[in-house]
């Protein structure tokens, strides 16, 4: 009975183990400072390779809305080899870059604008963008505007980014945290591939701008490693000196 009685028991612990044996994933409260996935106000699972946050799937639809070009014509035109072709021969004279990849998973709609949100190119015409590549270690991105008449493409700007590629599936992950910081309504935010032209200067930032049905809008430097979110408040023409959130 005695020994009956001690694999019972040693059975019902290994019962209550079981759950924690192979798990990859922990909690930790966000006021932990430095911790990876850490965001106020939550408390974070994450694993050792990605953070996964309560509002998992609010940061998919933003990164659904960033893509949702790749259902339009303009997508399926780009997959024509020819016109592969055709804007390769632009990335060999801009770039020197012979036979670039192109990264159809990064193809979205390019937005001009102004440091007052309001679109600089002309009624009508429509921007798009896609990154390439070397296959190595070289990046660039290519903007056009495409004619449904014709079809055809025009050539907006192209340009090498090495080291870093400019796109929103490139940074998503680590500006997550500091993004979830912000007063930004993450259930209605959409993400957007911006030219950000500073007429004052006379130049163009390259930015992810977040924007949602609330009025807010928040962006962040392509090529920034730090991975700050910035505010824009429109209504008091202040940009970016706001509120500026960055890992602790």
């Amino acid at each position: 009975m005695k020994k009956l009685l001690q694999r019972v028991f040693t059975l019902c612990a290994i019962l209550i183990l079981l759950p924690t044996v192979g798990c990859d994933f922990h909690t930790q409260r966000a006021d932990a400072v430095g911790m990876v996935g850490a965001v106020d106000g939550f408390t974070v699972l994450y694993t050792d390779t990605k953070p996964v946050f309560p509002n998992q799937t609010q940061f998919d639809a933003i990164r659904n809305s960033y893509h949702s070009a790749q259902s339009e014509p303009a997508f399926e035109y780009f997959q024509h080899k020819s016109i592969q072709r055709f804007a390769a021969q632009w990335v060999e004279e801009a770039t020197g870059i012979k036979n670039p990849q192109w990264n159809f998973d990064c193809f979205t709609q390019y937005r001009v604008l102004d440091h007052d949100l309001e679109s600089v190119t002309r009624k009508g015409e429509k921007l798009y963008y896609c990154t390439f590549s070397d296959g190595v270690d070289r990046y660039g991105c290519f903007a056009f505007l495409y004619d449904e008449n014709g079809p055809g493409i025009q050539k907006y700007s192209l340009y090498e980014t090495t080291p870093d590629l400019y796109d929103l599936d490139a940074c998503l992950d680590d500006i997550a945290s500091n993004l979830a910081k912000t007063e930004l309504d993450l259930s209605t935010a959409e993400a957007s591939r911006v030219s950000w032209l500073d007429r004052d200067n006379n130049r163009s930032d390259q930015i992810i701008l977040f924007a949602d049905a609330k009025g807010g809008c928040y962006f962040h430097y392509l090529g920034d490693t730090t991975f700050a979110i910035h505010k824009i408040d429109i209504f008091n023409s202040v940009v970016g000196s706001s509120e500026v959130h960055t890992a602790e």
